[in-house]
């Protein structure tokens, strides 16, 4: 009977983000009341209320004003990120040390699967190349630490100023709560952690690694590389000793 091998290039996926039940439920409540609101407050406004001159302009005013600050809040947060699984080729995870190790100097061209939610109340899957992945600096302003834009898109973005302004401010960014101190669900925990740290700044170029991720670099180098050759004795003629005649 003939034995099947599994080639060597079949990739697996592995879970290394999982945002806490509590976050998810509470976003997906949340963005299902936001939509029923908008269209409830929307629809109303303009069909019932509007219409009718006995209801003072101000309330008419107030309806459509109550149903799209959560519309607007919605833009400008990120989507919520609620899982992360990393696609790794099946000889490079043969045991969660194996990765670990790997998670040391990811390849840029790493594939990820994200699942986040953001106007719809059902989870959405999108893939990502790890090189078109920055991090946003923290803000007040808005909640998003995460943003992702294709490598083929940047020279766009670059000549269309409104093209570009719409991505960077709305459809390429993200949340991932990476203040989740909690027990680690994933099935390696701490692999997302030193991928984030690689992850370059917005506005910067390659692959930015903080200082403790060179300093694991080094002693991962240090330790494959062998110690110093020591160089072998000079040969030297040992002299003759001449035999006394007779």
């Amino acid at each position: 009977m003939a034995v099947t091998r599994i080639p060597t290039t079949t990739t697996i996926s592995l879970q290394v983000y999982l945002a806490p039940t509590t976050q998810v439920v509470f976003i997906g409540i949340t963005r299902l009341a936001t939509l029923v609101f908008f269209a409830l407050g929307t629809t109303y406004t303009l069909l019932y209320l509007g219409p009718d001159p006995l209801v003072p302009l101000h309330i008419k005013a107030l309806y459509l004003l109550g149903s799209t600050i959560p519309v607007s809040a919605a833009m400008l947060s990120g989507p919520c990120v609620s899982a992360i699984r990393l696609h790794l080729p099946r000889v490079m995870a043969r045991d969660k040390a194996d990765v670990m190790r790997w998670a040391n100097n990811v390849p840029p061209n790493t594939r990820l699967t994200m699942t986040y939610m953001r106007f719809r109340p059902w989870p959405v899957k999108k893939q990502f190349v790890f090189r078109d992945l920055r991090r946003l600096v923290p803000n007040s302003r808005r909640l998003s630490n995460l943003e992702h834009i294709p490598e083929r898109n940047r020279e766009s973005m670059d000549k269309h100023f409104l093209y570009g302004w719409w991505v960077r401010r709305f459809a390429g960014r993200y949340w991932v709560n990476m203040n989740f101190s909690s027990k680690d669900r994933c099935e390696v925990p701490g692999v997302w952690e030193k991928m984030w740290r690689q992850i370059p700044w917005a506005g910067e170029k390659g692959v930015a690694v903080d200082e403790a991720v060179v300093r694991q670099r080094e002693e991962a180098n240090r330790a494959r590389m062998p110690g110093p050759r020591v160089p072998p004795p000079p040969l030297t003629r040992q002299p003759q000793v001449k035999k006394a005649k007779k």
